[in-house]
């Protein structure tokens, strides 16, 4: 029997990791202005546990929300940054700034291109899942629900066709923390 699928998930958890499902609305900026709203998905990798670097991946799909429009759009990034974790013996409130770079179907015109994307992402996790003392904190795999509001800025550069745009997107997701309370 392998199992190293076992180590791997169990390496995960006890670093710390979460998955989240949640709506965004993003606004490109400049003459050719674009409105869109639609869901994310996304995980993050907490590397030293509740303090400290997190790794990444987010997916988008976003509708246009003018009539004229002719594509529904998709974003597809990693990040990379660092993070604060409101753990359930800690503040219920924490935060997360991150670079993240991807790849992105945008409008141009009456049409769509491929674009390459960058730029920066902050969010504020906020715990819902109820406080434990630190002495009843230390289970070997603890979950822990949040709200996450996030902001999140970007450059568009189509491949083909038309010129570099910015973005701007706010989302908020409900995401599922998973880590280890028995590690330091």
């Amino acid at each position: 029997m392998d199992l190293r699928p076992w180590a791997i998930a169990s390496a995960f958890t006890l670093a710390g990791c979460t998955a989240a499902l949640g709506a965004t609305g993003s606004q490109t900026l400049g003459s050719a202005g674009v409105s869109s709203v639609g869901a994310k998905a996304g995980g993050r990798l907490y590397i030293w546990g509740d303090d400290g670097v997190v790794i990444g991946a987010e997916e988008e799909v976003l509708a246009r929300t003018d009539t004229g429009g002719c594509c529904d759009q998709w974003r597809v990034r990693g990040l990379l940054g660092v993070a604060n974790e409101p753990m359930a013996h800690e503040s219920p409130i924490g935060w997360e700034a991150a670079v993240h770079a991807g790849l992105a179907r945008i409008p141009v015109d009456m049409s769509h291109a491929t674009a390459a994307m960058f730029g920066l992402q902050g969010a504020l996790p906020i715990r819902i899942s109820p406080r434990k003392d630190a002495w009843d904190a230390d289970d070997l795999i603890r979950t822990a629900f949040q709200i996450v509001p996030d902001l999140t800025l970007s450059e568009l550069v189509p491949l083909v066709r038309a010129g570099v745009r910015a973005d701007v997107a706010v989302g908020l997701s409900l995401r599922m923390h998973f880590y280890s309370g028995a590690l330091p």
